[in-house]
């Protein structure tokens, strides 16, 4: 029947041809009938039963303390924010510089570009390296210098 359905054209159909297709959707009909019948009767039926319910919990008092009742996570995010902003710390957690027992300064000594000397600069990074040998600690301060070409005016370092 399914079948007659898809592949039916009401332009070329006989009586002889729907007859047929009009039992089997009266067949149809009258199941969902009995299906929206037997669903409508159990929808009252939890109807019922839920009231009875919130009057029991109404007689007793309402819910139980222990029992929270649902917030919006929206809400709950807001009322957290609102409540206690983070704490701020009187200090950082990094590691303090060691007083370094060697320098070693590192610069481009020629513009890689146009070739001309480069001289001057500024400390563009500083990095502290600890080597913990088992004679007495060695740390050493490894500074780069930037230097400016005074030709093409840019910026070199090391990389």
């Amino acid at each position: 029947m399914d079948d007659f359905l898809s592949t039916f054209d009401p332009s070329t159909a006989t009586l002889e041809s729907l007859l047929p297709a009009f039992a089997e959707l009266v067949r149809r009909f009258q199941l969902l009938e009995k299906e929206n019948q037997r669903l409508r009767e159990e929808n009252e039926a939890l109807r019922a039963e839920n009231k009875m319910l919130r009057e029991e919990l109404e007689r007793r008092g309402g819910p139980p303390p222990w029992v929270k009742p649902n917030v919006a996570l929206a809400n709950k995010k807001a009322k957290d924010k609102a409540q206690k902003a983070r704490q701020k710390r009187t200090q950082s957690f990094t590691r303090k510089r060691e007083e370094p027992t060697n320098t070693v300064v590192h610069s481009c000594s020629n513009c890689p570009d146009c070739g001309r000397a480069l001289s001057g600069g500024w400390e563009h990074a500083r990095r502290q390296i600890i080597d913990i040998p088992e004679t007495p600690v060695c740390i050493t301060d490894h500074v780069i210098l930037a230097r400016q070409c005074g030709v093409c005016n840019k910026m070199r370092r090391l990389q």
